[in-house]
């Protein structure tokens, strides 16, 4: 296994990246993790939308893998 190469940007702008796999709905308020063992971030939780103007707290749990951007 190689270790992950994470760099910032020198304009500290965030950018979109072309994923696979599920279809993850935004939120907010959730925790994440990054897993050095399996090269992904883990994010747990948090508020999402479920309806235009009503949040709920959530339980879902996503993997992210760094390497082939997959959720």
């Amino acid at each position: 296994m190689h270790d992950a190469q994470l760099t910032v940007s020198p304009t500290n702008t965030w950018s979109i990246l072309q994923t696979d796999g599920a279809l993850v709905q935004g939120g907010y308020g959730h925790s994440s993790v990054y897993d050095p063992n399996t090269e992904s971030v883990y994010t747990h939780g948090g508020y999402k939308a479920f309806t235009a103007n009503k949040y709920r707290l959530t339980d879902d749990l996503y993997k992210f893998e760094i390497n082939n951007h997959t959720w």
